[in-house]
């Protein structure tokens, strides 16, 4: 698990280059306001290009490391937390999507005003999973260990949340209420509006690309939502 400590070097921001700028991009207000403008510009350098320079890097660990000791001062830094589940499942779909596709995604809303999203890292820590919430990341799953690396300021109940919507137990669930709920693939995003394409969440292309089934309606073709999606 990795805990935000003020001795990071650069080869060590690298390998987790997304997770140090977001801690930072979530506390930019802390820093002094003379440097907050020059660190916004690093966080929009990343998000355009993917990657810091060596020199970039060097300012981003600096305005890392005092955030760190603010938050330390503070009483407000500490290890991420251990919510977890079994991710295998996710990384199996994956595999199986990147098969077919360059840049394969998943979005599931957990609610009407909250959406994740799940791709594979292609530019840092490649081959993890990326979550994010609303745009904003949020964890990472590792491609080694299957260990899922939160964030230190995520509420617990949001967590949960995601965890029940991820979990091996509730994907299935998860990826029916998208269709059934917001009747969009979960997916490519496409509207869907068959019985078939809204009860598993996804349509005919994307059944194929990702390896799942499809074709049932459950009580979707007659109109009615099965008790347990509704209850998600």
């Amino acid at each position: 698990m990795m805990t935000h400590n003020t001795t990071i070097i650069i080869d060590q921001f690298y390998n987790d280059q997304a997770l140090y700028i977001d801690y930072v991009y979530h506390r930019v207000d802390k820093l002094e306001e003379s440097n907050r403008g020059f660190c916004r510009s690093l966080i929009q350098h990343y998000g355009k290009y993917g990657r810091l320079s060596e020199k970039q890097a060097v300012y981003m660990i600096k305005f890392y490391n005092q955030l760190v000791m603010s938050d330390s001062n503070s009483g407000s830094a500490g290890q991420v937390s251990t919510i977890s589940w079994d991710t295998s499942q996710l990384f199996e779909l994956f595999n199986t999507g990147a098969t077919h596709l360059k840049f394969p995604k998943l979005s599931i809303p957990i609610d009407a005003d909250r959406k994740l999203s799940i791709y594979i890292r292609v530019y840092s820590n490649p081959g993890n999973l990326g979550i994010k919430l609303n745009g904003i990341i949020v964890a990472d799953i590792s491609h080694v260990t299957g260990d899922v690396i939160w964030k230190t300021d995520i509420p617990n109940k949001t967590k949960l949340d995601i965890k029940h919507a991820l979990d091996k137990e509730d994907l299935a669930k998860s990826l029916m209420a998208t269709g059934i709920k917001f009747s969009h693939c979960c997916f490519c995003g496409q509207e869907i509006t068959t019985a078939e394409s809204l009860y598993a969440g996804y349509g005919p292309i994307c059944a194929e690309h990702w390896g799942l089934p499809w074709g049932e309606t459950g009580e979707v073709g007659a109109g009615k939502l099965s008790d347990d999606v509704s209850e998600i």
